[in-house]
């Protein structure tokens, strides 16, 4: 639902998102005093456990059907957030954002859901 309701956002776009503004630290970090850097990596740092909390309780609900670190899927999820925005950007393409989180919905979908077949 939380992917979801990002693509549902992004599909309403009509220009490239502007960007993400910690993005841009990130990327000009050198141009940043450590205070600032301690927030970004702080922020992320509570993406990361928000995002993670959630996986957990859908992991409980519904066990992954192949092995999967969450930690590592929680910053996954950032990253093609992240990284959607930057091609869209560049490629003066808005849909790209929408297109890259439906990537991602059918991924969790497909990670998350219920087997289909009969165990035996």
């Amino acid at each position: 639902v939380f992917v979801g309701l990002f693509r549902e956002e992004a599909d309403a776009l009509t220009q490239p998102y502007p960007g993400c503004l910690m993005g841009s630290y990130c990327y000009e970090a050198g141009l940043f005093d450590e205070t600032v850097i301690d927030t970004i990596r702080e922020t992320m740092a509570a993406w990361r456990e928000r995002l993670l909390e959630k996986l957990e309780e859908v992991a409980a609900a519904y066990p992954p059907r192949r092995d999967v670190d969450l930690v590592s899927l929680a910053d996954q999820i950032t990253v093609v957030f992240e990284g959607a925005y930057i091609v869209s950007k560049v490629m003066a393409e808005p849909e790209v954002v929408a297109a890259q989180l439906t990537h991602q919905r059918t991924y969790l979908e497909l990670l998350f859901s219920p087997s289909t077949t009969p165990e035996t």
